[in-house]
């Protein structure tokens, strides 16, 4: 197994994969998904899937072209789709290792900090964690905040965020790639 880069360094290169929980358009996880892909900072590639394409979609090959899934979910979205999507793949998991984020999308106006959250969404982003967690997904520690879809330069941070949480940590495509071999 290659052996971890140092702490620290240049930021990576990101290609993510945005899935939302929600079937419907207008929804707030797919609005943040499509601000995040429209505003990407140097350095991030968004691409879209849609949940209900999810089941079409060979796992495998989407992964091996992507170094982080970003799952959005927000209040009232239904994340079955997704958790089925999960935990369909079994032991050979092509999640296995692949770093997965899960963040929260707002319907208004918010702060990132952490605050009360609707029961609903913070539900379905345990959920929808334990699901990703089970099928060895290397999942980034929990997002204590809301996002509002609009406000680019929060979803600027983020990214960052998701770009430093991979460079520090030993898993994903993108840091096999950085690894030294183990000898």
């Amino acid at each position: 197994m290659p052996d971890k880069p140092p702490l620290g360094g240049p930021l990576p290169r990101l290609h993510v994969l945005g899935v939302a929980t929600s079937a419907d358009r207008a929804a707030p996880d797919r609005a943040l998904l499509r601000t995040l892909q429209a505003h990407a900072p140097a350095g991030l590639r968004v691409d879209l899937l849609d949940a209900a394409a999810l089941r079409s979609v060979p796992l495998g090959e989407v992964l091996a072209d992507h170094d982080l899934v970003l799952v959005a979910t927000s209040d009232g979205s239904e994340p079955e789709p997704v958790l089925r999507w999960a935990g369909s793949q079994g032991a050979a998991s092509p999640l296995r290792r692949v770093p997965v984020a899960v963040v929260r999308a707002s319907g208004g106006r918010m702060s990132e900090s952490p605050g009360p959250r609707a029961e609903g969404s913070e539900t379905a982003g345990d959920r929808l964690r334990r699901a990703f967690g089970e099928a060895g997904a290397c999942v980034v520690p929990r997002q204590d905040c809301l996002y509002d879809p609009a406000d680019v330069p929060a979803l600027a941070r983020l990214a960052e965020d998701l770009r430093r949480w991979v460079r520090d940590h030993g898993c994903g495509s993108v840091l096999a790639a950085l690894a030294k071999p183990s000898p």
